[in-house]
């Protein structure tokens, strides 16, 4: 336990992923090891996939309130971000949860000049420091752990038939662990992670004159003790560090309002289509029978938004062959995501999020459905099947997932295509609160704020369609070894 513990020179806040990849690119810089915080235990370094059966993981996943990490800071002001939305609370955070999926942001959203930084995206894709780029240099540290490439190739499986979708094999930081199906995914703890301060919740950041001066926290038992610092860097997911950002800039007087904009998470949309084995052409058996997971870019949407087709496919026991399409897409950032803080009380303060769609995400949702409806009638000309329109519902993700899985799990025999639906916040990569250009430096340094940095998916000014964990490590470190100076 920490109290009235001696100044440091950095404080982490947060030990999930951004925090310890953070903390590590520090030390590698040779800088002295921060002080990493993480508000829940430490529950060891094994993946819930790797230290649970299937059986009591997909339980986890699908009913997140039987994990004791499981952790909702929030009240939601509508049906998003319910569900299955919510963070894991202990050393390692959703580091220790996610599914592994390795791919860079779309090269249309970092061209985006309007959003992201030029310089920082040529150091994400072009060149760092005179070498690697820095999504070369993570994506190679992933490679080195799973012990095979994670780019994006060509497979047999490229050419399905399906007009102008050339699919390549999904890269996944994931490896088997044991013979019995479990496996886990990449963790910076795997990395051998500088030391974590557990069971410590960062009430605030400590701020004089417009400068940082440290951060309060709070044990299990209720004791409070003030840690003094010259740099706080904020890991604790973009809900936690848009708390902490607004009460920060908020006691400095460079925010009279508490409110922060532009949260986002993904559009995602889906359809499953249960065809039996023995009418598959050899091609599409010999996928199924693969389980391969597969990707294939989308035409560009709505406002230049950006998505990707997966298909993921299976066999059961009963002779079906299960092709389950779904796209991932970007949702536009705007005014309609808000984080919004009640200052009124003592620290924490309680915090409410109300993200929703707009007209441009309503756009986006349309020209999903007609990418699935044509991919339906392709590959049901394809194969042969009976003629079946594609029903879906509205609101988007009205119906929970775990209801929406059950139904794909209990399919024994052929019938029409069902669709499902994601409402906000259920893929878990909520961003977009605190991006770089209007809320950050370059540096990753808070404006109005000086020695307080922002570390994860809260900077993203684009979030693109890619699952957003490669470009989490590549600005830890590009982070990281700016603080080491």
């Amino acid at each position: 336990m920490l109290e009235q513990a001696s100044p440091q020179g950095t404080v982490v806040v947060g030990g999930g992923m951004a925090g310890l990849a953070v903390a590590r690119a520090m030390c590698e810089e040779g800088a002295e090891p921060p002080l990493v915080l993480e508000a829940g235990p430490d529950i060891g370094t094994r993946h819930y996939r790797s230290r649970y059966d299937g059986v009591r993981a997909d339980e986890m996943w699908l009913h997140p309130v039987t994990d004791p990490h499981f952790w909702r800071p929030y009240v939601s002001a509508n049906d998003n971000w319910t569900d299955i939305a919510g963070l894991r609370r202990c050393v390692g955070g959703r580091s220790l949860y996610w599914h592994g999926v390795v791919l860079p942001l779309e090269e249309a959203v970092l061209n985006d000049t309007a959003a992201w930084p030029r310089e920082i995206a040529e150091d994400l894709t072009r060149s760092w420091r005179g070498g690697p780029s820095l999504y070369d240099r993570e994506r190679r540290r992933l490679e080195e752990w799973t012990g095979r490439s994670l780019t994006l190739e060509p497979t047999e499986h490229t050419d399905l038939g399906l007009d102008g979708l050339a699919f390549c094999s999904l890269p996944k930081a994931v490896r088997p662990d044991g013979d019995d199906g479990r496996w886990e995914a990449y963790s910076p703890l795997h990395d051998g992670a500088p030391d974590v301060v557990a069971d410590a919740e960062v009430l605030g950041v400590l701020v004089t004159d417009g400068r940082v001066r440290g951060v309060r926290l709070r044990h299990p038992d209720g004791a409070v003790a003030d840690v003094r610092a010259d740099r706080v860097v904020l890991c604790a997911s973009t809900f936690e560090n848009s708390r902490l950002a607004l009460q920060a800039l908020y006691d400095t007087g460079a925010r009279d309002v508490p409110v922060l904009t532009g949260l986002v998470d993904k559009v995602a949309q889906g359809v499953v289509v249960p065809v039996a084995v023995d009418r598959l052409p050899d091609p599409w058996r010999r996928l199924a029978s693969s389980g391969e997971n597969l990707l294939a870019p989308c035409p560009p949407g709505p406002g230049g938004a950006v998505g990707n087709l997966f298909l993921h496919t299976s066999t059961t026991p009963d002779g079906l062959a299960l092709l389950e399409f779904y796209v991932l897409g970007e949702q536009h950032r705007g005014e309609h995501g808000r984080l919004i803080c009640d200052p009124a009380g003592p620290w924490p303060w309680p915090v409410v999020v109300d993200g929703r769609h707009d007209a441009v995400d309503d756009a986006i949702i349309e020209a999903q459905r007609q990418l699935l409806t044509t991919v339906w009638e392709t590959v049901r000309g394809r194969l042969g099947l009976d003629p079946a329109t594609l029903h879906f519902t509205d609101p988007l993700g009205a119906e929970p997932l775990a209801t929406t899985f059950k139904r794909t799990a209990g399919i024994t025999s052929p019938r029409p295509p069902h669709t499902y639906a994601f409402r906000l916040g259920s893929e878990l990569h909520e961003a977009g609160t605190l991006p770089y250009g209007p809320m950050l430096t370059t540096d990753g340094e808070l404006r109005g704020v000086r020695g307080l940095y922002v570390s994860g998916p809260a900077t993203f000014p684009r979030t693109g369609a890619a699952n957003p964990v490669l470009t989490i490590l590549a600005l830890a470190r590009r982070l990281g070894a700016h603080l080491a100076k």
